[in-house]
């Protein structure tokens, strides 16, 4: 028998995929239900950064019958897709929900894995892969005094799926990265008051979110382009339909870029980063040129000079585009508005969670409602997590303590059959 346990959505072609191999596979899911990352992440505006035409599997059974409502489909509608998926190749047959799996032992005299969930199931196999998802693990700050507040207190990946009221009250978002970036443009209209505590500025670019029609979508299909789609993906450095310039920056005048920075900025998503010049990544000069762009862009949207050098500081905190930037919508619109400040925790670092609210060097800030917007324990995290042991009983907790050593990201030696996917 081969297993597998998942917490991310990609992962769950896999079963589908061994099933037609004629392989017996079961699927271990910490979850109550199907949906991997989309089924813990559904906070206010959630949404893809990348495009709905490539954000699905390129099966044509899939494919020909499921249409997208926007080019960056929202939480709900990947959920709604996922439980298509699901019907469309009945995946839950072979899937055991609420069985979060706590450990993994190699026996040697066997040469099978013994593995024990959270639900209290015991099962030996001989293949194992973990399809825990790179993004499943919510990283939680270590806060003095953060059990001690006393208004409600929530990871944006684990957003409560009952309502609770958010209009009249102060809140605060510790964090601008993308589920950040998000929140605070879904809460600054719906609070009294919004305070943000950013560490890193974040080079967000404009998502120019879009709906699709039935009919276009036919049409797409009908012409091949969605066959072509999913041949063109591949071939790209990201694995977008778009790619860099044939040419340095160096090579195109200042006009040229202009033009060329001004279209990727109108079309929107992530072009002005992976359809820009190759150099902006190898060269110096070319980054700042473009970041200088970037942020004449931002500080246009914003009009008080200092959230101006908080938002988009004429020295750039890093090089652009070495980090993934966020899609934005109207995040940097939003800090021009009265009831909504920001707090740089890099000048003033926050130095522990009160019942009231926060204190930081500087400063007690007072609010209502706590969101913790601080991402992931990315990759590993959940991976360590579960207590794997292989033929010489060593954890990949142990092993992994001073650095990840892997091969290719798939295995590592020590634990024989384990396949990190």
């Amino acid at each position: 028998m081969l297993l597998l346990l998942v917490q991310d959505i990609r992962e769950f072609i896999v079963l589908h995929r061994f099933r037609f191999l004629g392989l017996n596979v079961k699927v271990y899911e910490a979850g109550s239900d199907f949906g991997g990352t989309w089924f813990y992440n559904r906070f206010p505006g959630i949404h893809a950064d990348s495009g709905s035409a490539i954000y699905q599997w390129d099966l044509e059974e899939l494919w020909k019958d499921w249409t997208w409502n926007q080019k960056f489909p929202s939480g709900d509608e990947i959920q709604s897709y996922l439980n298509y998926v699901e019907e469309k190749l009945d995946l839950k047959r072979d899937i055991y929900f609420n069985n979060r799996v706590d450990s993994a032992k190699w026996d040697e005299s066997s040469r099978l894995w013994s593995i024990s969930t959270s639900s209290g199931l015991f099962i030996r196999t001989q293949f194992l892969i973990l399809c825990t998802g790179a993004l499943s693990k919510p990283f939680i700050p270590d806060i003095k005094g953060l059990s001690t507040f006393r208004g409600p207190c929530h990871h944006t990946s684990r957003w409560p799926q009952e309502k609770f009221e958010l209009e009249g009250k102060r809140a605060a978002v510790i964090g601008t990265g993308p589920s950040g970036v998000t929140v605070i443009e879904q809460l600054a209209p719906r609070v009294q008051h919004l305070k943000v505590f950013q560490r890193t500025p974040n080079m967000a670019l404009p998502m120019r979110q879009s709906h699709f029609s039935r009919q276009d979508q036919d049409d797409m299909k009908k012409s091949g382009l969605y066959s072509h789609i999913f041949r063109r993906l591949p071939q790209t450095f990201g694995g977008f339909l778009f790619d860099f310039q044939p040419m340095p920056l160096a090579s195109a005048t200042v006009e040229a870029r202009r033009l060329l920075w001004e279209s990727l900025w109108g079309l929107g998503g992530f072009r002005f980063w992976l359809e820009n010049y190759p150099d902006i990544f190898s060269d110096k000069a070319a980054n700042d040129e473009a970041y200088a762009f970037w942020r004449s862009k931002v500080t246009e949207r914003v009009r008080d000079p200092a959230l101006q050098e908080n938002l988009a500081p004429a020295v750039p905190p890093h090089p652009f585009g070495l980090k993934r930037p966020s899609l934005e919508q109207t995040y940097f619109d939003i800090y021009n508005r009265d009831n909504v400040s920001l707090v740089d925790i890099k000048e003033s670092p926050i130095e522990e969670i009160v019942p009231e609210g926060l204190r930081t060097r500087d400063a007690l800030h007072y609010f209502d409602v706590l969101i913790l917007a601080t991402g992931f324990d990315a990759l590993t995290g959940s991976i360590v997590d579960i207590d794997i042991r292989g033929s010489n009983n060593v954890s990949v907790h142990d092993k992994w303590k001073s650095g990840v050593y892997s091969n290719l990201g798939m295995t590592t030696s020590g634990f024989s059959e384990p396949v990190l996917h």
